[in-house]
């Protein structure tokens, strides 16, 4: 193929980089495209990428780091990216990657705590659940006790089986007032 502008002749049309390139992102989806990578897969070097692709690229990156972002809500450079802008600088490139440690280790941290709270939460529902039942055993308990003193209530009414029972006079009189008051007093114990 010739060059319009002259010089070397072109290997690839920017359709077929382009075709190219779509193919190579179906087959690796979801990871960021890297020049070497692309040119282990394709065969093609990276400079032709770079020259005529490089807007593509970028934005295919661009739209995959979103996606990424938006899934771990964090968005962190590749090593590619991070050689690039600090090409020469040992300095910057030494805080740039103890400034990803730091993050890792912070993630580290984080994980750490999710867990722990995960933990004390289990806990807290197992002592509830336990509460739970505890409850559920005193209300039984209050419902027998109401129920042996309305029985020992209406037989001490009975003189025969006060007898039998060894119950002296009777226990409570079944008037209004003390019928209210037996009421109110049930009341507050359930309370």
């Amino acid at each position: 193929m010739k060059n319009p502008k002259g010089g070397r002749p072109v290997n690839y049309t920017k359709e077929q980089l382009l075709e190219i390139l779509l193919q190579y992102t179906k087959e690796h989806p979801d990871q960021t495209v890297r020049l070497f990578e692309l040119e282990a897969a394709t065969g093609i070097k990276r400079h032709v990428w770079t020259y005529n692709m490089k807007e593509e690229i970028n934005k295919i990156n661009r739209e995959i780091q979103k996606v990424e972002t938006a899934r771990t809500g964090i968005s962190l450079p590749s090593a590619e990216q991070i050689l690039t802008s600090c090409k020469g600088d040992e300095e910057k490139l030494a805080m740039q990657i103890q400034t990803l440690i730091e993050m890792v280790q912070d993630m580290s941290r984080y994980q750490d705590a999710a867990k722990t709270v995960k933990v004390m939460q289990k806990d807290y529902e197992n002592k509830l659940e336990e509460l739970e039942c505890i409850i559920k055993e005193k209300d039984k308990k209050i419902e027998e006790l109401f129920t042996q003193i309305n029985r020992l209530a209406i037989d001490s009414e009975n003189p025969n089986i006060r007898k039998e029972k060894g119950i002296k006079s009777n226990i409570i009189e079944f008037t209004l007032q003390n019928m209210n008051e037996f009421k109110s007093r049930a009341e507050k114990l359930l309370l």
